[in-house]
């Protein structure tokens, strides 16, 4: 768990410090502002997968694939909601923000998949 959850902020610490300051000097505190939400919703995103991954793991395929997937389509759904509000109601750069969010969203996606094969991976062994 220490492991995953550690390179989850070590990767927003890397996007962060990337993008972090070309965000600054272009749209000011809003293009910071912006990126740090869109950073905050992706790694609730993926620390809510983590913990589904972790309770259901050793349950049953089908369980197992229902649990984590039903809670892939929910978390999406949460995900669009909360960027609708964002894009519509937040005094944010909205295009800091969702260059932030697709970056981030898309990285922590390839780590929750890697996660979830060295799982596979330890567990066939």
């Amino acid at each position: 768990m220490k492991n995953f959850v550690r390179n989850v902020l070590l990767m927003d610490l890397f996007l962060l410090t990337l993008g972090g300051y070309p965000l600054y000097k272009m749209q000011g505190i809003p293009g910071l502002v912006g990126g740090l939400v869109a950073l905050v919703l992706t790694t609730v995103n993926v620390l809510v997968g983590y913990y589904y991954i972790e309770l259901y793991f050793d349950a049953e395929f089908q369980v197992f694939m229902r649990k984590v997937f039903g809670s892939m389509g929910l978390r999406l759904m949460a995900l669009a909601a909360f960027i609708f509000m964002i894009l519509k109601f937040a005094p944010i750069d909205k295009i800091g923000f969702i260059i932030t969010l697709f970056v981030s969203y898309i990285s922590k996606s390839v780590q929750e998949m890697i996660l979830l094969q060295s799982k596979t991976k330890k567990k066939s062994v």
